[in-house]
Parts: C-alpha cells; structure tokens; sequence
C-alpha cells in the first residue's frame, strides 16, 4: 500500500488499534513507523503472513502480478500461510 493511503487508513482507525505494516521498502515502512510515533500505533512487520496473523482486517495494494503472487501465495511467509 502506498504510503499518503496508510496514512489515511492509520487516521481512521481507533486511537487505540494498531497498524501492521510490511512493505518491499522496509525503509520507507519504518519512516512512516517513525512519522507516526506519539500520534498512533504502527508496527512493521517482517512478512505478509506476521501481518495476516496479527490484524482482524488486511488491505493490500500490490503493483503487479508477481508481487501479488508472493504477498498471497508465498508458502512460507504469504498471506494464506497464515490460515
């Protein structure tokens, strides 16, 4: 998910929940993790499946076909691992 649309999710959300976020920049994930600090929770996570297996709800915008078969498919760390 791009980074201005997790924000507009992290300001709908509760005060009190909390964002689980993995990205293929980690980076740009932990300067949006520290963007956010002292106003909401955000969490980077090292894999789809942590996310998955951490939030009540998943959003996920992915550019293209390859990626959307790793985040979804990935055997070990996708989405569906972790049901």
């Amino acid at each position: 998910m791009g980074y201005a649309m997790a924000q507009n999710v992290r300001k709908s959300m509760p005060s009190t929940g909390r964002l689980y976020i993995f990205g293929v920049f980690r980076s740009a994930c932990e300067r949006f993790q520290t963007e956010m600090e002292g106003t909401s929770a955000v969490v980077v996570v090292d894999s789809a499946r942590e996310a998955v297996e951490q939030a009540p709800t998943v959003i996920s915008i992915v550019p293209n076909a390859a990626d959307v078969r790793q985040v979804y498919l990935d055997e070990e760390n996708g989405v569906i691992a972790a049901r």
